[in-house]
């Protein structure tokens, strides 16, 4: 048994060697269980080629077939996961942002293509749309007061639209309304 007493315990784990590689000088806790298998571990390493102090850290696991990273922070605080997320709890809630003046998003990095739903910063929008970049090929924004201001429709589409569709009137009677393709869109326009 270790243990570390204080008003402010520190345990340090110190990698001796003078070297400046990705990777290199790195410590580790391992995590073995009765059998003397590893189970997972940690690891504080250097971050990248030159001669800093940059850092990474990473956290493995034992999947059976051996030890594999589960997650990994760089210099950059940039965090990779190898595996699926799950946030739980009684009431899950991921934010993404900081109150920051600036865009963020969520991103689906495809093989071929790429789509996005974020926050445009500049315009105090939500977008849905094609690529990493706010304001190009975007399908459909949504404004600060949770209007659709944009439903991209290609035209195409539109010319052989013949059919209707039915909106739920925001006003008092709550009565549906059947609004034809070409209406709608000449009203969001």
């Amino acid at each position: 048994i270790l243990q570390v007493a204080s008003t402010a315990p520190i345990l340090v784990v110190q990698n001796t060697t003078n070297e400046h590689t990705d990777g290199g000088a790195e410590s580790k806790v391992l995590f073995g269980d009765h059998a003397g298998n590893a189970l997972s571990q940690v690891e504080g390493s250097h971050s990248g080629s030159s001669d800093d102090a940059k850092g990474q850290f990473r956290v493995s696991t034992n999947n059976g077939s051996g030890i594999q990273l589960a997650m990994s922070i760089d210099d950059t605080q940039l965090t990779t996961f190898s595996g699926d997320v799950v946030v739980a709890g009684t009431n899950p809630k991921l934010t993404i942002g900081d109150a920051g003046a600036e865009d963020t998003m969520l991103v689906f990095d495809g093989n071929a293509q790429d789509f996005r739903i974020g926050l445009d910063d500049g315009t105090d929008t939500l977008e849905i749309g094609h690529g990493t970049s706010h304001g190009t090929n975007t399908a459909i924004t949504i404004d600060s007061s949770g209007q659709v201001t944009k439903f991209n429709i290609p035209a195409a589409t539109v010319a052989q639209a013949s059919d209707h569709i039915i909106f739920l009137d925001g006003g008092a009677t709550g009565a549906p309304k059947a609004e034809s393709i070409d209406d709608f869109l000449t009203a969001i326009a």
